[in-house]
């Protein structure tokens, strides 16, 4: 073979090995963090679908509920009262949303009745089971759930009736799939769904409620031949809270992410799975054409390395691996020694350039996160995380004023804690405080309430602003009795650090307040204003150690699941009316 070809030979294997390590090192970790991307959004939007099926399944039974406290008025009343009763629950039934045809079912009295808003249909009203009605009764989210056929599922919730506790009405609601399936295509519409892409939402026996996408599954259908349904059928339920697994069906590869519907509210929805499918040439388009490119600048490397012998070889080994080298610091988020992009003006310093430009935007992003980090962490210090969290994201105005609002105000108090100041130095005092006022704090947080102010040895913490909760009340109890319980946990440790021994004094009590930014233009604080504050701080002034005292408004609003003792009427101060006191019975 003459020199010329073995020249070129030679330029050819010169350029072409060290783009091969380039490629070999660059294309694996970025393939790798394309498919971290299509992992992490496939289970964000299946993680999505779960909460729009949970909130579909939520307003269903709330407002079931809802029905069935009428339903308990119904229950109590005379045989001649019944009409009246009806028109009650008929009055209640038209103010819920999500519900237009109900059963009430009291099978102690034998009594089934089907109500139905104007215009529909009450013989749409399901009937419930004996199983299914012992479900919901054993079930700790409140309802049982099932599927009837592809057009609705049933809600059964019960609610116990306050003349007897033991006996219950049962109230049994339809859940319609097709909003379900209408809120799904919303979804995935929303997030940019392609035709090739499907996802299905799944009952415990694999049939399909509710789906979307070109596999031509629809509700109703049994999807228990899908490799992913298989697969779960043979892991158990912990596993099966999140699978993604790479499936070859036919002629096509396909990425599926599975993710156990989760928590909404308070409600569990057991046993539903939703599927996501996705399939690899539109999963990874991006990295199949970024290989394509690469595979192209490799040829046409190769290709004028033959042309030019040993200068176009050398002229394309050594920014080739310059590039390789920009490839490996951008794997190791070495911004600082990416240097200057190259000038060159061919398809390798374009990817060389890419290459850099990637690093510096991630660089800035890093940057940037870690300063807004920083920033939510130093305002969360002085200022509540959901008020900081509204500010930042521009949902709050830092704006003087307020608005009136349903919340429900807790006060704890540390019981005897002035005498106990004296006898210990500031510093002692304030590590005390801390200590304690820490535990408070996560209690509040933990419960998706907010810290309002302390108050000396005093917290206040509000539910159902900035943002509207509409189990406010029932979050509030809830903070209350695990602030006893932490307390409990924590005494014996404060007992050694300080030698004290601390007790609570709780309050909480709802009521309409003025929420909002309280001060001046240059100093202002998020609060709340209003009789129910009032209220809620001289119950707790008259509260034992160890006794949580709750108002009228807030054992409204509570459920039968909170365990309250009505104390009568006290005389509270600042008030010429005497109000009516409950406490919370330990559980």
């Amino acid at each position: 073979m003459k020199i010329a070809p073995k020249t070129a030979i030679l330029c050819v294997a010169l350029a072409c090995v060290p783009l091969a390590v380039m490629l070999s090192l660059f294309l694996p970790r970025y393939g790798a963090a394309v498919r971290e991307t299509e992992q992490r959004r496939q289970f964000e939007l299946a993680q999505s679908a779960g909460a729009v099926v949970l909130h579909h399944i939520d307003q269903v039974a709330d407002d079931a509920r809802a029905v069935g406290e009428a339903m308990n008025y119904l229950a109590e009343v005379p045989e001649g009262g019944r009409e009246a009763a009806f028109a009650a629950v008929q009055a209640v039934l038209a103010t819920r949303p999500s519900i237009a045809v109900v059963r009430i079912e009291i099978p102690q009295q034998s009594i089934s009745v089907a109500f139905a808003k104007s215009g529909n249909d009450k013989s749409d009203a399901p009937e419930s089971t004996p199983d299914l009605r012992g479900a919901a009764d054993i079930s700790p989210h409140g309802f049982a759930l099932e599927v009837i056929d592809h057009r609705r599922g049933r809600i059964v919730a019960p609610v116990r009736l306050r003349s007897d506790p033991q006996k219950r009405v049962y109230v049994v609601a339809p859940v319609y799939f097709e909003p379900l399936a209408a809120d799904l295509r919303e979804l995935v519409e929303a997030r940019g769904m392609t035709q090739g892409e499907n996802l299905l939402v799944l009952d415990p026996s694999a049939r399909v409620v509710a789906g979307q996408g070109d596999w031509g599954r629809s509700a109703g259908d049994d999807a228990s031949d899908l490799p992913i349904v298989r697969l779960m059928a043979g892991t158990d339920a912990k596993q099966r809270l999140a699978i993604q697994e790479d499936f070859v069906d036919g002629d096509r590869a396909w990425m599926y992410s599975v993710v156990t519907v989760d928590r909404v509210g308070e409600q569990i929805a057991s046993g539903w799975t939703v599927v996501f499918a996705r399939p690899h040439e539109i999963a990874f388009a991006r990295l199949y054409a970024i290989r394509r490119t690469l595979l192209g600048i490799a040829v046409a490397t190769a290709l004028l390395s033959a042309v030019f012998a040993a200068v176009a070889a050398r002229g394309v080994v050594r920014p080739i691996l310059a590039v390789e080298g920009r490839a490996r610091l951008l794997g190791q988020k070495a911004w600082a020694k990416l240097g200057t992009p190259s000038a060159r003006r061919d398809e390798i310093g374009a990817l060389d350039r890419a290459i850099v430009g990637a690093g510096l935007d991630l660089e800035k992003s890093e940057q940037e996160l870690a300063r807004e980090i920083k920033r939510r962490v130093d305002l969360s210090r002085f200022i509540a995380p959901e008020v900081v969290e509204a500010v930042l994201s521009g949902q709050h105005k830092l704006d003087l004023g307020g608005q009136r609002r349903l919340i429900t105000v807790l006060f704890a108090d540390i019981v005897a804690f002035t005498p106990l100041t004296e006898s210990r130095g500031a510093e002692e005092v304030v590590a005390i405080l801390n200590d304690v006022f820490t535990v408070l704090s996560e209690v509040v947080f933990r419960h998706a309430g907010v810290v309002d102010k302390f108050v000396g040895d005093s917290i206040m913490a509000i539910w159902g602003a900035p943002f509207e909760q509409p189990d406010h009340a029932e979050r509030a109890l809830r903070a209350a009795t695990d602030m006893m319980r932490f307390l409990e946990n924590t005494s014996e440790q404060l007992r050694i650090e300080h030698g004290v021994e601390i007790r609570l004094a709780i309050a909480v009590n709802s009521g309409e307040v003025i929420v909002g930014n309280i001060g001046s233009a240059r100093r202002m604080e998020f609060t709340a204003i209003g009789d129910a504050v009032n209220v809620a701080a001289r119950l707790e002034a008259i509260a034992r150690p160890g006794q949580v005292l709750v108002g009228e408004r807030t054992a409204e609003l509570v459920g039968p699941e909170f365990d309250l003792r009505d104390l009568g009427r006290r005389k509270i101060a600042g008030r010429a009316a005497e109000v009516l006191v409950f406490e919370l019975e330990a559980t």
